[in-house]
């Protein structure tokens, strides 16, 4: 039985050590702590995910953050100065057509808005990444494939590409995950990010824009109670088709132990949403993580059984001799209180009969000892 709860016990930390390092494998996962810094103001992250007929535009997401800044104003949360308390990305998913000298071809690109790359931090080869408060909108990162196809090397950032006809600088070169997850969804084709309006097309008639359609948006913001920025959030974007994640805590025990409970219901889901390959990659860490959580939750029955039966003999044993030890306790201490009133007793009636005496000499209560414990017997 030793040996098996031995080994019971070593799977049960392995399994512990193993899903603490799935939790921090992903970085888009983790955008929460980046934003907190050594604040102790509790932080969440959220990502919202859209039907590709039900997507969203600008407007959507400017009509949140005013309504995130009104609530965390009225919760009387300080906004420190020059700063803010949230932070936000979106992405929308479209190809363009990249060309340098007779080099032409079609590749995917994200067109991307807000602090996209502070949730995505992507490895830099070189350059920088390309951020909302950019003054242009005609610089692009690519990924190192594009790099080596149309400049044969990965440190080009500066150089100029033709973006739908467009001249764009390079403003970095990026390598896009290699965690064991993201390897697994991740497509081979070579994709490049752009500022999301370079992703907008003409109607038709070639009058109007047409914006392209924001599949996914991603918030840090405060989280001072539980489900406090998940009801501000579904709050704005009221459609039942959107599915919302909390990024923060899925990771947790209860959202692992609600995975195992509701086994391969999300296979089954038929909501028509397209998720990029970000979410696709937590998704399989969350199921990797409920995996290691059910493993452990099964080996650590036969040690929780051990200990339950450990605890009852130990409480049988002392139970059925307490007597034995009550009885030694305070035949202890009655000696000791017998010999502290012999004592006192002593002293009291040599100053009654005016004599002086060594009251610190020790007192023999043997015969009084003995009446006590018989008394207890």
């Amino acid at each position: 039985m030793g040996i098996l709860n031995a080994v019971c016990l070593a799977v049960v930390i392995a399994c512990i050590i193993t899903s603490s390092l799935i939790k921090n494998t992903l970085l888009t996962q983790q955008a929460a702590d980046v934003w907190k810094g050594d604040g102790e103001l509790r932080f969440t992250q959220l990502s919202a995910y859209f039907r590709q007929d039900e997507s969203i535009t600008e407007a959507s997401i400017n009509a949140l953050r005013a309504k995130v800044s009104t609530t965390l104003t009225e919760n009387t949360m300080e906004v420190p100065e020059g700063g803010s308390l949230f932070t936000d990305a979106y992405s929308a998913d479209g190809k363009v057509t990249l060309m340098r000298g007779k080099d032409v071809t079609e590749i995917r690109a994200y067109g991307v808005g807000g602090d996209f790359f502070l949730f995505h931090p992507l490895e830099l080869l070189s350059g920088s990444y390309i951020w909302a408060s950019d003054l242009t909108k005609d610089r692009i990162v690519i990924d190192e494939n594009v790099a080596w196809r149309f400049f044969g090397s990965s440190d080009v950032a500066g150089m100029e590409i033709t973006v739908n006809g467009r001249v764009f600088l390079v403003a970095g070169v990026v390598r896009l995950e290699t965690d064991k997850f993201s390897q697994r969804v991740v497509e081979d084709d070579p994709c490049v990010f752009v500022d999301y309006s370079v992703l907008s097309t003409q109607d038709e008639w070639g009058g109007n824009i047409v914006p392209a359609e924001i599949t996914s948006y991603e918030i840090v913001m405060p989280n001072p109670i539980t489900r406090f920025a998940m009801q501000v959030v579904r709050g704005t974007f009221s459609s039942e088709t959107i599915d919302i994640v909390e990024n923060t805590d899925r990771y947790g025990s209860e959202h692992l132990n609600f995975l195992v409970w509701n086994f391969g219901s999300r296979s089954a889901e038929n909501t028509g949403i397209l998720y990029p390959y970000w979410e696709n990659a937590a998704r399989l860490s969350e199921d990797y993580a409920a995996l290691f959580l059910c493993i452990r939750n099964i080996f650590l029955i036969l040690p929780l059984l051990t200990a339950a039966v450990l605890a009852v003999l130990g409480i049988k044993f002392v139970y059925l001799r307490r007597w034995k030890y009550v009885g030694k306790v305070t035949g202890f201490f009655g000696d000791i209180i017998d010999k502290r009133r012999v004592k006192k007793y002593a002293e009291q009636q040599a100053r009654k009969n005016g004599e002086a005496g060594d009251f610190d000499k020790p007192v023999k209560v043997k015969k009084l000892g003995r009446r006590r414990k018989k008394t207890e017997k």
